[in-house]
């Protein structure tokens, strides 16, 4: 009986994390016909991420992620964070050492979206890379 509750509701947030992820993202970089590099380089991560949602961010370089990460609105950060549930990561401890485990307990703190990585909570800005993710599609 509960599965029957549970797995539309579950589809559902999936659904609604990756359609809130995959629309609406802005470049940081000033995009013009004749911008700069960098610009054309962003525009086709976030081509990327848009087309395959947080899969997309898979073997993404720590600055390219990052910049992705900060074009992001709230609701698409906490999207992308529902996203990462089950993926493994690889994070920034307060050391600066990376950490490298399965992103797992979602919560949000003072609004922002925060998840347990090797015993200890992580914010989207300490994620260094998504080595694989549990995408359920």
């Amino acid at each position: 009986m509960y599965s029957a509750l549970v797995e539309p509701a579950v589809a559902g947030a999936a659904t609604a994390a990756h359609t809130v992820l995959t629309t609406g993202l802005h470049s940081p970089f000033a995009t013009s016909s004749a911008g700069p590099a960098t610009s054309n380089h962003f525009n086709s991560l976030l081509a990327s991420v848009q087309g395959q949602g947080v899969q997309g961010l898979v073997g993404l370089k720590s600055g390219d992620l990052q910049g992705v990460i900060s074009a992001l609105s709230p609701q698409q950060q906490l999207a992308m964070s529902q996203q990462l549930m089950g993926s493994k990561v690889t994070v920034e401890n307060q050391g600066g050492q990376l950490v490298q485990g399965i992103a797992s307990q979602l919560q949000l703190v003072n609004g922002t979206p925060v998840f347990n990585v090797a015993g200890h909570n992580y914010n989207l800005g300490n994620l260094m890379s998504v080595l694989q993710t549990s995408a359920v599609a």
